[in-house]
Order: structure tokens, then sequence, then C-alpha cells
């Protein structure tokens, strides 16, 4: 009986393919649907304070103003991190988000010449 039981188990673990990475547990072939084609999105949980869901409201109010009704809340995250620049306020706006999270130490600082080593 030992035998077949080890012969299941063997052809059970060839038959599953276990994904390596976090990247290969998404599906990368889009789906097409009525001629379209959409891409699998991948789950996230994050964290967001007060003035985080604040931002997001002003954001779906500004976007129902234009006429985008039922903006959900990932379609705000979505675009705000889309329509979001890149400059030196950034910095200065991670700053102030660490010190509102308690759960990690406050950000180094940064100089002229770039981000302060952290050795």
């Amino acid at each position: 009986m030992k035998k077949k039981s080890s012969h299941l188990l063997d052809q059970l673990k060839n038959s599953v393919s276990v994904p390596t990475s976090r990247a290969a547990q998404v599906q990368t072939k889009p789906l097409e649907v009525t001629g379209r084609i959409f891409q699998r999105a991948e789950k996230l949980t994050i964290t967001v304070y007060k003035k985080d869901l604040e931002k997001l409201d002003e954001i779906k109010r500004h976007m129902a103003a234009l006429g985008f009704r039922s903006m959900t809340d990932s379609e705000a995250v979505r675009l705000a991190c889309r329509s979001m620049r890149f400059g030196e306020e950034l910095a200065a706006l991670y700053r102030e988000m660490s010190s509102e999270d308690g759960r990690r130490r406050a950000a180094h600082s940064v100089t002229a010449a770039g981000p302060a080593s952290l050795a």
C-alpha cells in the first residue's frame, strides 16, 4: 500500500506547479473581452490615514464634477499613482507621511548631494 501511496504523491507533486515569486503568481496573459483587451490586476492591501481618505474623496468628487460618476477607491488610487509627477516635493511629503506612521522610523534626511548614507 505504501508504494501506491508514494506513487500518487509523486504524481500530485509533478502535476502541481508552484510559483517561485510574487510576479509569477500574476497572470500576464491579457484577457480578451468583446474585442477589447483587459489585463488582470494584482490585489494590493494598503494602509491609509484619514488625510489620505479625504484626498481620495476629493479626487472622486473632482472626477464626478467632470462627469465620471461612481469612481471606486481603487480607481482613485490608480488615478493618483498615474497622474503623480516626480519632484523634490516628494521628499517633504514622505517625511510628513513617515511622521504620521508610528510603525516606521522617521525618514532620513536628504542633502543636496542626494540621500544620506544609511551606513
